[in-house]
């Protein structure tokens, strides 16, 4: 179940540790591709361009005797653990099919920005 969306977080305390999350995507599969197995890998990847964390997986595509493509919604776990941590900047997740091989692409990507709220909730006065 997808419950929300996020592309900037402000977090109470910097670095900011954060809870097990998953990233949902959409793909369409040519009639060809589908009833195949694909391996992806999800990447987190920092302002400079270095891979923080990356998770492989493989994708199922379900078979199908239509002639037309079809979409397909997949999630994913967040390449991350109770100790990983962020600082405040831009992150990008990038989503990646067949990775470390020739034909390696990326499929696409998601904009993630962290920064530190200094305004405490209004239920922490008092």
């Amino acid at each position: 179940m997808v419950v929300g969306i996020f592309s900037r977080m402000l977090a109470a305390e910097i670095p900011a540790q954060l809870d097990q999350n998953y990233i949902a995507i959409e793909v369409e599969a040519e009639p060809i591709e589908l009833g195949q197995s694909i391996e992806s890998e999800v990447r987190l990847i920092d302002e400079d361009g270095h891979i923080l964390t990356a998770r492989q997986g493989t994708l199922e595509f379900p078979p199908s005797d239509e002639p037309y493509p079809m979409r397909i919604f997949f999630v994913i776990p967040i390449p991350w653990d109770e100790n990983f941590r962020l600082n405040e900047g831009m992150y990008r997740f990038d989503f990646l099919l067949w990775p470390g091989e020739e034909r390696e692409q990326v499929l696409g990507g998601e904009t993630l920005m962290v920064a530190h709220n200094r305004v405490p909730p209004p239920w922490a006065s008092g």
